[in-house]
């Protein structure tokens, strides 16, 4: 848990100037930050490396922010509220689930974080067939990216 409050107080460090966006603005980004992941991951059928670790770092924080930006734009909170409310959504997951994402480390919530995006992707397009609220699912790729950001040295 410490961990992940001085990643979020980081994040705090650079959300003076979160200006609202547009859902256009949001989806065009959070597609090129994933190709840009994606571009520097190694990946064969059993085995995935990463090339290059400050590349990917520096886009899962790009990541986070924007989706801080999304929320505080779409949901009208402060973001400050909305780093609370996901610090406390994460202590309590974490005690329903452990340290599961442990398990795999980075490679494991980079993966998760690339569903989370492929997850908004589909919602975007509107070829769902379960019925999620866009807002929990950006809220779940902000947790995986700050719970990433704790690997960074």
């Amino acid at each position: 848990m410490e961990e992940y409050k001085k990643v979020t107080e980081n994040i705090k460090k650079k959300i003076n100037n979160l200006s609202p966006i547009t859902n256009n603005y949001f989806i065009s980004e959070l597609e090129i930050l994933q190709e840009n992941i994606l571009n520097f991951l190694h990946i064969e059928i059993s085995l995935i490396k990463i090339k290059n670790e400050k590349i990917i770092f520096d886009n899962l924080e790009k990541i986070s922010l924007l989706a801080l930006k999304y929320l505080t734009t779409f949901t009208e909170k402060e973001s400050i509220q909305i780093i609370k409310e996901n610090q406390d959504l994460f202590e309590k997951k974490n005690n329903d689930y452990g340290c599961s994402y442990k398990d795999f480390t980075l490679l494991g919530l980079i993966v998760r974080i690339n569903d989370k995006i492929n997850r908004i992707l589909t919602i975007e397009k509107k070829n769902t067939m379960v019925d999620e609220d866009k807002c929990e699912t950006v809220n779940d790729l902000y947790n995986y990216c700050i719970i990433s950001l704790t690997y960074r040295n």
